[in-house]
């Protein structure tokens, strides 16, 4: 462990990582239908919960049905569509040259929009990467680090549309917590290895999800939000793009 504290290889720890969450998904039988690793939802655990016999319990719980209630689907689908045209459209009126990654190749592009199952990512320039983190309901740092290890140079957006607060986490900056988290991953990962009893206290939250009672409140909630922090969003983007070298605002 001491050697490991001492590292500061982002690639080294990088590729340990990824050889703990398999080993540890092997373990406790993380792995999809086609028995490969789980090694996101493994990394989730890892992050979010410092005690072991909660990261098993999140473990186990991966084959529980996700009953999200399809309106908080739609609400996050409607949000990611219309960031897109409005980024294509706000960009391609400013000059850029504009596409929206669907299927196929490309020929030479000032930016490159790709709408995700999470929110929407844009690539500009040789190297540039913004990605927007669409949060029409929760809130987790775990997801937001976890996005940061495997891209460590991306500047993240958060938009949690219904509190109408749009930050930036910019990976570049944040680098201290990129190793930290790497290092406190790889060893609860390794615990768990060395450990058979994961006995605790602990309630994980389930995958059930309270039912909606005011769906005409939520939609009317979301819509006004949506309209109001949409804009702030395509900006905050638009600022990154233009100013790719400068520091990025911790706040939009």
């Amino acid at each position: 462990m001491a050697q490991l504290e001492a590292t500061s290889n982002l690639s080294d720890l990088r590729i340990l990582l990824e050889s703990v969450c398999s080993m540890v998904a092997e373990k406790f039988g993380a792995q999809d239908a086609e028995r490969r690793p789980r090694i996101a939802s493994v990394l989730d655990a890892l992050l979010k919960y410092p005690c072991l016999g909660c990261i098993v319990k999140s473990l186990r719980m991966l084959s529980e049905e996700d009953n999200v209630d399809l309106l908080y689907r739609e609400n996050h689908s409607l949000a990611i569509n219309l960031l897109t045209e409005a980024l294509r459209a706000r960009l391609a009126a400013e000059g850029y040259t504009v596409e929206v990654e669907v299927s196929g190749r490309y020929g030479r592009l000032d930016v490159l929009i790709r709408p995700t199952n999470h929110g929407v990512i844009v690539y500009f320039g040789e190297s540039g990467e913004v990605l927007v983190e669409v949060k029409s309901r929760s809130f987790s740092y775990s997801q937001i680090i976890r996005y940061l290890v495997e891209h460590p140079n991306t500047a993240m957006v958060i938009w949690r549309i219904l509190p109408k607060q749009v930050f930036i986490v910019d990976g570049r900056r944040h680098r201290w917590l990129i190793l930290a988290s790497i290092k406190a991953a790889i060893g609860r990962g390794l615990a768990l290895l060395r450990e058979e009893n994961f006995d605790c206290a602990h309630k994980v939250n389930s995958k059930n999800n309270a039912v909606i009672t005011d769906a005409e409140g939520l939609v009317n909630d979301f819509l006004s939000s949506l309209e109001d922090t949409l804009p702030r969003v395509v900006e905050a983007v638009c600022r990154i793009i233009k100013h790719e070298n400068t520091p990025l605002s911790q706040g939009v």
